[in-house]
């Protein structure tokens, strides 16, 4: 916005005086310089008193107009009359765009169909939400799968792009995304868990990684509610060691008799995981102990002070032998007589 005023003898900020006449005088309104007034500007403003002086430099730099100021417009109404938004040229945007984020990697799709709903989610927000083209989808789709996964979605590159990008998702669902199907493949991992060793406090915790998964996955699969059934219990009981499974009676009675019901597989889960955390305590756990009981045995020493002790050992063992060795008694050395020079070159 800019400011203009009029007038004999009068400037405001940002106002360069024309050479001559003013406007109100009918003067030549193309000779008049006018500036913006700016946050920089805006602080040497002229002060109240009238008989303060100020020069202007005009368009014509080769002349200069010394005026004496009237008295000036007050500074706040000016800044505000030029800046009627002022605090919008005061702050900065501090929001990180959603494109500085890096993008999230997918994983390849090979068949497992405990890992179809990771994929399908990696794949719909990294990719799928980024390009409207259905080429372009279906191009990624076949180029983030293996083995059965891209036979299957091949069969849909020679239809057009939108039809065969919803039919190889549709394949592909069909296939991998089956509720029983996925269901029985938690089921059959179950099945196929070795049982947990001693020390093996790792395991422990992986087992109860899965448990846990499959805890959450009986909230969207229906079919995983068999793990509530006794038999399926049993399966995961069998698979810790004799001490747990001891507690786990223990904890299973008081849930009948004291509590009126029987236990359900989140219960079960519940105790493996605290199992776990127990048995691989930081501080108490089994693996801590050990590491603190070997770090407070006494070291063998360093390999130099070995080697140097090696070395004294086997000069005092030279010195013990030669010590307790026959001496010759023609010479006085410490050999054999047989072995001795002086002694073999004596005539008879």
């Amino acid at each position: 916005m800019n400011v203009m005023v009029t007038g004999p003898s009068v400037a405001a900020p940002g106002i360069c005086v024309s050479e001559g006449a003013n406007t109100a005088n009918g003067g030549n309104m193309a000779n008049q310089v006018i500036l913006p007034v700016t946050q920089e500007n805006s602080a040497s403003l002229p002060s109240s008193n009238p008989s303060t002086t100020q020069e202007f430099v005009p368009r014509n730099s080769s002349e200069t107009v010394t005026n004496t100021l009237a008295p000036p417009v007050n500074a706040s109404n000016a800044m505000s009359s030029t800046f009627p938004n002022q605090e919008q040229y005061t702050y900065l945007p501090i929001n990180t765009p959603v494109n500085t984020l890096p993008a999230p990697e997918v994983p390849k799709f090979t068949g497992d169909l405990l890992e179809y709903s990771d994929f399908i989610l990696a794949f719909d927000t990294s990719i799928s939400s980024r390009t409207a083209s259905s080429s372009d989808r279906l191009y990624y789709l076949l180029q983030h799968t293996n083995g059965e996964p891209k036979d299957l979605i091949s069969s849909c590159i020679y239809m057009q792009a939108d039809q065969g990008y919803s039919q190889a998702r549709q394949l592909v669902q069909q296939e991998y995304g089956d509720p029983y199907k996925a269901s029985m493949a938690y089921l059959k991992q179950l099945n196929e868990w070795k049982p947990i060793k001693p020390d093996e406090g790792k395991c422990l915790k992986r087992y109860s990684h899965y448990l846990l998964k499959c805890f959450s996955a009986m909230q969207t699969l229906t079919h995983l509610a068999v793990l509530d059934h006794a038999p399926n219990l049993q399966v995961v009981v069998q698979k810790l060691l004799s001490y747990l499974q001891n507690k786990w009676r223990e904890k299973s009675t008081r849930h009948r008799l004291l509590e009126n019901r029987s236990s359900c597989f989140g219960d079960i889960v519940q105790s493996v995981i605290n199992a776990a955390e127990s048995v691989n305590d930081p501080v108490f756990g089994r693996e801590a102990m050990h590491r603190e009981l070997n770090s407070s045995k006494p070291s063998k020493g360093t390999p130099i002070e070995s080697a140097f002790a090696m070395q004294v050992n086997h000069e005092s063992q030279s010195r013990t032998r030669g010590f307790g060795s026959p001496s010759c008694f023609y010479c006085g050395k410490n050999h054999n007589r047989d072995n001795c020079a002086d002694f073999r070159q004596k005539s008879l």
